[in-house]
């Protein structure tokens, strides 16, 4: 088990989000950063003798005036997001216009006119100018964290352009990306099918992704809330990528470990995730936030049955009992391929978990938590998510149902069935996985 020493931390990390979806989950998401660090929106710092400044250099960069900037990228084909947040939000004032990346022409929710067409085309320089930038600022550049829907245009084009330029150095820079994946139940673009398999495709080999389906984020949040609403189910997802990046400092739980451990084949480097809060700080509490967090997972189908696990990292975070942390590895979701006999990679950090006033994981409790746990897993359960995509993509290429959409861009029908090929192979390779361990 690695115990985090918050006080070192020598790398730097930029945020990027893509599209609608994007750009609100990474404001949402760094307001509770902010709200972690003790940073006032406008970017004043208050004292907090639990922080350390190489903790804050790692998210925010400090401007000569003493303002402390988030290093992040606001990226929209379209103007309207961005510009609300710069004008109307309460967060106006934190961020400078040097952050923000848009055009004046909507992607069409399609992959080609993000990746090929002139929508994405008239911003890419903008982007590469303003990463640039960002990354003359840091240190050293340690990882870079992605926030989209691949449902979009913008968010499967304009994204996959960006991670497939020679803009980040893969070699030495980690890619971390925190996708909205699309879900049977909730869905309202048709061509949903042909945006996963050709974002997929073109970055199959960059990073690790974690993926949320909608469908299974309103189920984790309908315990708690009456009525779950898209910005409820964002606050979760900023909650897990807050606690990976926070709780990412130097030592075996840097972003390049997380690489190693979880992701044993560079194809099948989609994860899911979870979180849960601890009730107590007792001998059961470990358990208890383990058996929630493969429960409340990020997909859907987590409640059907339960695949084998490629990989896992928990990341316990506050007034955890080191013992029953210790001894958790004989839990009962112990599911780990053969190959991966070592269980879970293990992280205790000891700070305690800060929430917003208005955070969904403080809703009906009378105290704030004061235990979290974060998983992070490779596991097979992935395959019947793509197994979904390839089914409703093979639904529409059998009539060429949208395709006229994509060919007008000037995509080839050949790159639709190539990226096809790919992600079936990835399926195959799970049930691989499953067959070679005697799973159903």
């Amino acid at each position: 088990m690695v115990v985090l020493d918050a006080s070192i931390v020598d790398n730097q990390c930029i945020t990027m989000g893509y599209g609608q979806a994007g750009v609100t989950i990474m404001n949402q998401y760094w307001e509770s950063i902010c709200n972690e660090f003790n940073v006032g929106l406008d970017g004043t710092l208050n004292y907090d003798p639990e922080t350390s400044f190489g903790e804050i250099n790692r998210m925010f960069c400090e401007y000569s005036s003493g303002k402390f900037v988030p290093r992040c990228i606001f990226i929209d084909t379209e103007p309207t997001p961005c510009e609300h947040i710069m004008n109307s939000s309460n967060m106006k004032n934190l961020y400078g216009k040097n952050l923000f990346a848009y055009g004046k022409q909507d992607a069409k929710n399609i992959f080609a006119c993000g990746f090929y067409g002139k929508p994405g085309l008239a911003i890419q320089e903008d982007i590469e100018q303003k990463f640039r930038q960002q990354h003359e600022r840091c240190n050293v550049l340690s990882e870079v964290g992605n926030y989209f829907s691949v449902c979009g245009g913008t968010g499967s084009g304009v994204a996959a352009r960006i991670s497939q330029s020679d803009l980040i150095d893969h070699k030495n820079i980690n890619e971390v990306t925190f996708a909205l994946y699309p879900s049977n139940k909730l869905s309202n673009n048709c061509v949903e099918p042909y945006n996963v398999l050709l974002n997929i495709y073109a970055s199959r080999l960059n990073g690790m992704r974690f993926i949320f389906d909608n469908a299974a984020l309103y189920r984790n949040l309908s315990s708690s809330i009456k009525s779950p609403t898209y910005h409820h189910a964002n606050q979760y997802i900023t909650k897990l990528a807050k606690t990976f990046n926070v709780c990412s400092n130097k030592g075996n739980s840097a972003a390049a470990s997380y690489h190693t451990n979880l992701i044993p084949y560079p194809r099948l480097n989609t994860l899911i995730a979870g979180f849960s809060t601890g009730k107590d700080v007792k001998t059961s509490c470990a358990k208890y936030c383990i058996t929630n967090s493969f429960h409340y997972s990020s997909i859907s189908y987590q409640s059907q049955r339960l695949g084998k696990n490629l990989g896992a990292a928990l990341i316990f975070r506050g007034n955890f009992n080191r013992y029953d942390i210790d001894s958790s590895h004989t839990y009962t979701y112990t599911n780990f391929a053969k190959f991966a006999p070592f269980g879970y990679m293990k992280i205790l950090c000891p700070k305690l978990p800060r929430f917003l006033d208005n955070s969904i994981f403080t809703f009906n409790t009378k105290k704030i938590p004061e235990s979290t746990l974060a998983l992070f897993a490779n596991n097979t359960i992935v395959g019947d998510v793509l197994t979904d995509v390839i089914t409703n993509a093979d639904l529409l290429l059998s009539n060429r149902c949208f395709l006229h959409w994509y060919l007008k861009e000037g995509m080839e029908e050949l790159e639709i069935l190539d990226a096809r090929m790919e992600v079936d192979q990835s399926i195959d390779d799970y049930k691989m996985i499953n067959l070679a361990d005697g799973a159903e």
